[in-house]
């Protein structure tokens, strides 16, 4: 399934969505609960059943852009694509922070994100990449733990043709690696 987020009406997500599925969690929820959240469930549930995840996105603003950012938020969901639990005792690194531990649906599954900027994000340097590193902690929630990136920096300053071969080779050494690991899962 391809979603254009620039293009294709994105499932809203409100605080009567929110409440209504409270509802429904908590058992108390009515049938009009239940269609009003049937639209997000259907997203969440459509990104639970793949394998794979591609996102193409620019940075903007050292970050992810807004209609990505509202699409993550209206279906990343507790419940639905993770759980949070009390930690194992004897497991001291959790997932996102000390004293929570998240169970996700399926793990090892791959997610590959192409992504851009406009300058260039030496490590160490002042500016730092906020975009890949929440792409990759939000996706691992929800068991997408191969993460893949092909980040093409410098944009505005980079030779144009440089940059292409460079992103070819890149996406030509990613493709084999995925396509490594579908081979070892399936």
């Amino acid at each position: 399934n391809e979603i254009n987020l620039w293009k294709d009406e994105l499932v809203s997500y409100r605080l009567e969505h929110a409440m209504a599925k409270l509802r429904i969690l908590s058992s108390k929820g009515s049938e009009e609960d239940k269609q009003l959240f049937e639209p997000v469930l259907r997203e969440a549930e459509m990104l639970n059943a793949v394998d794979v995840v591609l996102i193409a996105t620019p940075m903007w603003n050292y970050s992810t852009p807004y209609v990505l950012k509202q699409y993550i938020d209206a279906i990343v969901q507790p419940g639905i694509n993770f759980e949070d639990e009390p930690p194992p005792s004897n497991k001291k690194d959790t997932l996102v922070q000390p004293g929570i531990n998240f169970k996700t649906r399926t793990e090892g599954r791959i997610i590959l994100v192409i992504s851009s900027a406009g300058a260039a994000y030496p490590p160490g340097g002042p500016i730092k990449d906020m975009l890949n590193p929440y792409l990759q902690q939000i996706f691992a929630l929800m068991g997408f733990t191969q993460f893949h990136n092909i980040f093409i920096q410098n944009t505005m300053r980079a030779d144009k043709k440089e940059s292409i071969a460079w992103t070819l080779q890149e996406a030509e050494r990613e493709a084999k690696e995925i396509g490594k690991l579908l081979q070892i899962q399936n």
